[in-house]
């Protein structure tokens, strides 16, 4: 059987091939996107735990924040404080962030601070009916970071929440 060629096809599988990945950059980088969100609203699922867990055991208020704080770190973005630690590389920031945290759990003078810290809040506990205690953990203008996030998103960030419930046996025990 003889084989047609056609002249005026040249290019046509370059063409086809940056199609195809930028629509496979697009899937790839919205995945990803998907994924940091999940990922984001999890670690406000956690710190909203880590807040009513703290509260019902007994902790006072300066105690139930500083577990709010640590547990937003995931959410925080970069350290700013203290500043002789800002500018280290993630590895060696990564090795020596464990001791500055329990430094800063222990001290009550110890300021630690992180990028996005003040966009994270949290509700004051009230207590409900029965001894439950509902914390409420928001996250506001969370930044969408990824590349061509535009594409699948509105907005340059998000908003997000979470809450815990937790009955609170403090009052049997310390008062």
């Amino acid at each position: 059987m003889p084989v047609i060629v056609v002249r005026n096809s040249r290019g046509q599988a370059t063409i086809e091939t940056v199609v195809a990945v930028i629509l496979l950059c697009l899937v790839c980088f919205g995945l990803l996107q998907v994924a940091r969100l999940y990922t984001s609203q999890m670690i406000a699922h956690h710190t909203a735990f880590v807040m009513a867990r703290s509260y019902v055991v007994g902790f006072n208020e300066r105690i139930v924040q500083r577990a709010r704080e640590v547990g937003s770190i995931g959410l925080s973005g970069d350290l700013e404080q203290p500043a002789v630690y800002a500018n280290l590389s993630p590895a060696r920031l990564g090795a020596i962030e464990p001791d500055l945290i329990e430094e800063f759990v222990s001290s009550p003078n110890y300021t630690l601070w992180y990028q996005y810290w003040d966009r994270v809040g949290s509700t004051v506990p009230v207590m409900g009916l029965e001894g439950l205690s509902d914390f409420q953990v928001r996250v506001h203008d969370y930044p969408l970071e990824m590349p061509m996030h535009r594409a699948y998103m509105n907005a340059d960030s998000v908003n997000f929440g979470s809450q815990a419930t937790l009955y609170n046996h403090a009052g049997y025990y310390l008062y």
